[in-house]
């Protein structure tokens, strides 16, 4: 078994140590670096369950925009941010008081010279511009704040926590924020609390000590800080195309990571999960996270290339798993197989009872329960978003149906990713929403 920590010598472990280590509550967290990305991919029993990529280099960073043209039949205008590059700003991404060279409140026209701290939702790809929103928006462990609209000012928590922890932490962190200077806080801004903030809490021991919560309002101040420093002195200050912000490596590893192990303790109540990575940097990276020191069950440990004589995504099989997320049809253990389509609105899986030659009417159930379990892994791996449609072979008796839709809302919990299963259509389709990140 590795060690939990690696000091100066990484270990280096057989491979067939690898390959005959792998019970059903063994989850493997790859980490590689693949040219300027990094790929986090979670196995169990060396199926590929969950996939992240890296940031892509720019998203996240907040710079200083200039509008290069306005289109008012768009409702939007682009502006010049980095490097001679240009971004699609929408109009409604423009918060009151964005503009450094002028006022600006909700309503008034945009024009071309003016200037903001943007930051970029989608990187430029190929031909396409980067897309870009004046709301800055900073997240840490624990939290998310960003300038608040209308709507939405205040404290929101995660929805994915218990009712009760969800209503403690709300008036828990209120009452403090709204202590003295601090109060303008929750007025001005939208503050999230993840569900990493309700980490230690159990409902039938509230309230903790007050010291638990220490950490979330630091990451919160912290936050806002760093935003009010963005907002009010960076980027009155700076030129057009400077960098305002990018979010450090650390803070990158340790989000993906949280997630990575959110989903994992989803699946398994108490899992063992090994950390391998295929960069010493990264394990170096990885000691100094607190998310170590809060899941005693994670092991970390370097896997050598030119040592083993086989790279770490060979050894796992990952080139050939990751070209199949391409395929639109993938086949099941039982004859059975998904076609995936992509509309310009929404994602489509189809349900086949193809091959499957024992498909009788008292078996469709099976087969359905199934192709649930494997369209919700092809929906983590492929990252779809939006609405997505699942044709299922129809069921006759309602007992089966009722199971199916339980099923599906079971799987929905499992993502880290807000998903949540809307319903049934009259036509028998299960309608399904997922989140984009």
């Amino acid at each position: 078994m590795p060690p939990r920590f690696v000091q100066s010598m990484h270990p280096v472990f057989p491979i067939t140590a690898f390959l005959q280590e792998s019970p059903s509550d063994k989850m493997d967290i790859l980490i590689l670096k693949q040219g300027e990305q990094i790929l986090f991919a979670v196995l169990q029993e060396r199926q590929l369950e969950y996939l992240r990529r890296g940031s892509h280099a720019g998203t996240g960073e907040i710079y200083l925009g200039r509008v290069e043209n306005v289109v008012q039949n768009l409702n939007a205008c682009f502006v010049k941010f980095h490097d001679q590059e240009t971004g699609y700003l929408p109009f409604d991404e423009i918060p009151n008081g964005a503009l450094v060279n002028r006022t600006f409140q909700t309503g008034d026209r945009i024009r071309s010279g003016d200037q903001l701290p943007v930051q970029i939702l989608v990187p430029p790809r190929k031909t396409k511009q980067a897309k870009l929103t004046g709301y800055l928006t900073l997240a840490s462990h624990s939290a998310v704040i960003a300038p608040a609209t209308l709507r939405d000012a205040g404290l929101h928590v995660s929805k994915r926590l218990p009712d009760a922890i969800r209503s403690f932490l709300f008036h828990e962190i209120k009452s403090r924020l709204e202590e003295g200077e601090y109060k303008k806080i929750l007025s001005a801004y939208s503050v999230i609390l993840r569900t990493e903030a309700g980490e230690g809490l159990e409902t039938d021991s509230l309230p903790p000590d007050s010291s638990t919560l220490n950490g979330t309002i630091q990451d919160i101040l912290a936050l806002y800080f760093d935003l009010e420093n963005i907002r009010n002195k960076l980027a009155p200050t700076r030129q057009v195309g400077n960098l305002l912000y990018r979010e450090n490596f650390s803070a990158q590893m340790e989000n993906h990571l949280t997630d990575l192990v959110h989903f994992i303790r989803n699946v398994e109540a108490n899992p063992t999960i090994r950390v391998i990575c295929n960069q010493k940097e990264f394990i170096e990276e990885i000691q100094q996270l607190p998310l170590l020191q809060r899941h005693p069950e994670m092991t970390v440990s370097y896997h050598d290339t030119v040592h083993q004589g086989i790279s770490l995504e060979n050894l796992y099989g990952l080139p050939s798993k990751l070209d199949d997320l391409s395929r639109k049809r993938i086949w099941l253990k039982s004859g059975a197989y998904l076609v995936i389509e992509a509309t310009e609105a929404l994602h489509v899986i189809d349900v086949n009872s193809g091959k499957d030659i024992a498909s009788k009417k008292q078996l469709f159930f099976k087969t359905n329960m199934e192709a649930a379990r494997e369209s919700f892994r092809q929906i983590r791996l492929r990252n779809l978003s939006g609405m997505i449609l699942i044709d299922f072979i129809n069921l006759q008796d309602q007992r089966e149906q009722y199971q199916l839709e339980r099923e599906l809302q079971r799987l929905c919990q499992l993502d880290p990713i807000r998903t949540r299963f809307v319903d049934f259509t009259k036509l028998g389709i299960a309608e399904i929403t997922r989140e984009a990140k």
